[in-house]
Parts: C-alpha cells; sequence; structure tokens
C-alpha cells in the first residue's frame, strides 16, 4: 500500500467532517460506546472539533491511500509540548505500517525546539496503551474527566524509537550470510522445529548455494532493524 499525507485545509473542515467522524465512530463504538445515537454523538463531536481546529497551532494530518481517506491525526504544538490530541484509523488499514509513515512524514514539521511529548487514551482502549507504552511514553495522571490516561515522553526518544525500529530491505547476497545465520539462531530459540542444525555442514551448504546455478532464478530479501536481520523472504 502506498500513503500520501497533507494537513487539512481548514476552510474546507465542513466538506469532510461526516468522513472524519464516520471513522472515529466506527472505532470508538467498539472500544467506549456513548449510548447516544451516531447523529447525537456527530452533533457533540461537531461541536468540539470546529472551534477547536480555528486554532492555528492545532492541526490535523489527513493520511489517503489512494483517493481514500484512511484515518486523521489531530496535533497540537504549544511552547515546548507536541500533543498527540488524535488518531483514528480505518481498521482496515491498521497494522500496514500507516502509524509508522505517518511519524516519518511529520518528522521535519515539528519545531526543533519541542522537549516533550503528551497523549491521552481511553481506559478501555487498551491497544493505545500499549502503543503509547512502547512509544516511550509513560502514565503521569488522568484526564480531568477521569475518562483517559495522561501520557508523557521525550520527544526525541519517540522520534528515536522510530527511527531505530524502522525496517530497511536489502537483498540476500553472499556477505549477508553471517548476518542471516544470527538471525536464524534466534528463530531456533524461539521455534524447535526447524529440522536441521545450523553447523558447518549447513554454513557451507548456503555459500555453495550463491555458485549454484540452479539458483539463479531466485531472489531472497532481508528486513533490517536496528543493524540487525528481523526477517526473510525466498
Amino acid at each position: 500500500m502506498r500513503f500520501n499525507f497533507q494537513l487539512l485545509e481548514k476552510a474546507a473542515l465542513e466538506d469532510i467532517l461526516l468522513q472524519l467522524f464516520k471513522i472515529l465512530h466506527g472505532n470508538m463504538s467498539l472500544i467506549a460506546p456513548t449510548g447516544g445515537t451516531f447523529e447525537e454523538d456527530f452533533a457533540v463531536w461537531r461541536e468540539y472539533i470546529v472551534p477547536a481546529l480555528q486554532e492555528e497551532r492545532r492541526q490535523m494530518v489527513l493520511m489517503l491511500c489512494g483517493d481514500e481517506l484512511a484515518g486523521y491525526f489531530q496535533y497540537d504544538i504549544c511552547n515546548d509540548v507536541f500533543m498527540m490530541e488524535e488518531i483514528q484509523i480505518k481498521p482496515e488499514y491498521q497494522g500496514t505500517g500507516l502509524f509508522r509513515e505517518l511519524y516519518r512524514w511529520l518528522g521535519d514539521k515539528i519545531p526543533g525546539d519541542v522537549t516533550y511529548v503528551e497523549a491521552y487514551s481511553n481506559k478501555e482502549n487498551l491497544k493505545s496503551q500499549g502503543i503509547l507504552e512502547r512509544l516511550g511514553l509513560r502514565r503521569i495522571g488522568e484526564s480531568k474527566n477521569g475518562n483517559s490516561y495522561h501520557y508523557m515522553g521525550k520527544c526525541r526518544g519517540l522520534w528515536d524509537y522510530l527511527k531505530k525500529t524502522e525496517l530497511t530491505i536489502e537483498k540476500y547476497t553472499k556477505d549477508k550470510i553471517r548476518e542471516v545465520l544470527d538471525f536464524e539462531r534466534r528463530l531456533r530459540e524461539e521455534e524447535s522445529d526447524w529440522g536441521w542444525e545450523i553447523d558447518d555442514a549447513y554454513i557451507r551448504q548456503v555459500e555453495d548455494s550463491f555458485e549454484d546455478r540452479a539458483f539463479d532464478g531466485s531472489v531472497s530479501l532481508l528486513a533490517y532493524s536496528d543493524g540487525r536481520v528481523v526477517g526473510r523472504i525466498d
């Protein structure tokens, strides 16, 4: 999937408001339903979001897959704090790498003097809480209404984490054999049913395969994270 990102033109908010809310409602009705109708919830949300986005410091990023709106991200920058106010992604685009692509795109749009990052997560949204904790944020309190947990961390730590866990793809060449063997050894610590040992005979077999014409039509790709092989596809 190829994703594109663009800041919402605030003058066009009314044109896209219903699309945005359908994504929000579809997600939150499963996590924390309000008990109200779609129309009632939309009216309450609209009353908040329209004036909120008129503030210059508050922005909304539209996440697009082709011509389809896949989700949106709302944030606020106040003094030295980057506040991640809301991120909503359609279920079919969750787990596709969209979140990581978003932050890569945001990297050069956050002022360099921003020190902290903050976020709130609904108490029922365990998935969101897990993501924030993996990003290095820690729980420091609750929202005023008591419905959400308040998280905070260092902005630089967030970008460093995302950079560290960023995947790169490279072709498996003979000079990478040792790195792949390290990957396979780590796999064997988790899985015991591979059926062959990583011994000298196996290593020679792997080395010889790069000279074997029978493999001329084969391609192997390696996924790297933080300098180590973390995946392979042949």
